[in-house]
C-alpha cells in the first residue's frame, strides 16, 4: 500500500507542476492546496470533482477509474473515504520526511566525527578543556542597563553598566550601519569601571586576570539577526538581536548581543565556549595582547 501512496504522491507532484500557474477554478485551487500541504482543503475541493468523474481530480487524489489498477467499488467513494486515503498519504509522507531528516543528521554526525579524528592532539585537549570549564562555570547572559542612548538614522550610541558574578562593569558602545544588516561596532573604555568586564570574562574562561586592561577602543563587526519592528528606519527600532565578530583578534571570537531600547537593557550571550579565552584577549589593549599568553 505504501508503494501505491508513493506513486500517487509523485503523480500529484506532476499535476501540481503542470498547473502551478493557475489560480482560478475549483480544480486549480485544490491542486494549489495539495502543493502547500493543505490536505483538508484539497479534499474538500477535489473530492466532489472526483466523484463526478473528473479524471484530473481522481489522479490527484489517487482514487477512481483514472487511477491504474482501479477496481470499481460497490458504491461510490464518499468524501469521508477520500479523507481516510489522504490521512494515509499524510502518514506516508511524514514517515518519508522523518527518514530523510534522520539520514541527514546521521550524515552530519559522520562528517563531524571524521573531522574530529583528523584534529591534532593539542586541539582535542583544548576542546576538552573548554567543555570542562563550560560545565564548571556555566555562562549566564551578562545583563546590563543602557543610558545616554543617542539614536541616528544610521545607528546609535549608548553607555552600558551592570553587575555580573559580583563584578561591576561599564563601557560605551557605538553602532553604525554599513551595508544591509552589517554594522561597525566600537566598544569604548569607561575608565577603570570597564575592567569589570574583563574580570567576568577571565573568570568564565578560567584564566588569570593578570595585568591586562580594557583597551581605549575595540573595533568589531556586527550583523543584525533580528530587528523589531522590522523594515523601519533605524531610529524607530525597539530591539535588536545581533552577532558580534572580533575579526581583528586571533581566531575571531564571536558573541551574541541583545539590545532592548524600549526597556533600556542589554545582554551579552555566549556563542561558543571555545571563544572564552579569546574574548579576554579581544578586549585587552594592544600592548597587553602581546604579553598575555592564552
Amino acid at each position: 500500500m505504501l508503494d501505491r501512496f508513493n506513486t500517487n504522491i509523485a503523480t500529484v507532484a506532476l499535476i501540481v507542476g503542470l498547473t502551478g500557474g493557475a489560480i482560478a477554478g475549483q480544480f486549480e485551487d485544490g491542486v494549489e492546496a495539495l502543493g502547500r500541504g493543505d490536505y483538508p482543503t484539497a479534499t474538500r475541493l477535489l473530492g466532489p470533482l472526483a466523484e463526478k468523474g473528473d479524471t484530473r481530480a481522481q489522479i490527484a487524489l489517487g482514487v477512481g477509474p483514472a487511477v491504474k489498477g482501479y477496481t470499481p467499488p460497490s458504491t461510490s467513494v464518499s468524501p469521508f473515504g477520500i479523507y481516510l486515503i489522504f490521512v494515509a498519504i499524510i502518514l506516508a509522507v511524514s514517515g518519508a520526511t522523518y527518514a530523510r531528516l534522520r539520514l541527514q543528521i546521521q550524515n552530519r554526525r559522520i562528517r563531524r566525527d571524521e573531522f574530529l579524528t583528523q584534529l591534532p592532539p593539542e586541539v582535542h585537549a583544548e576542546i576538552n578543556h573548554a567543555r570542562q570549564i563550560a560545565a564548571e562555570r556555566p555562562w549566564t547572559p551578562i545583563a546590563f542597563k543602557l543610558d545616554s542612548i543617542e539614536m541616528t538614522d544610521r545607528g546609535m550610541r549608548f553607555h552600558a553598566n551592570g553587575e555580573h558574578l559580583g563584578h561591576a562593569f561599564s563601557f560605551g558602545l557605538a553602532l553604525t550601519m554599513s551595508y544591509g544588516p552589517v554594522a561597525v561596532c566600537e566598544w569604548y573604555r569607561d575608565g577603570d569601571a570597564s575592567e569589570g568586564l574583563i574580570d567576568i570574562l577571565a573568570y568564565l574562561a578560567g584564566v588569570p586576570r593578570g595585568d591586562s586592561h580594557f583597551d581605549e577602543l575595540v573595533k568589531t563587526s556586527l550583523i543584525i539577526l533580528r530587528a523589531a519592528p522590522p523594515n523601519v528606519p533605524f531610529a524607530q527600532v525597539a530591539s535588536l538581536r545581533c552577532k558580534v565578530f572580533f575579526e581583528f583578534t586571533e581566531d575571531n571570537p564571536e558573541i551574541y548581543l541583545d539590545l532592548d531600547f524600549a526597556e533600556k537593557t542589554g545582554l551579552i550571550r555566549e556563542k561558543n565556549p571555545m571563544d572564552r579565552k579569546r574574548l579576554v584577549y579581544a578586549f585587552q589593549a594592544n600592548d597587553q595582547r602581546e604579553s598575555t599568553p592564552l
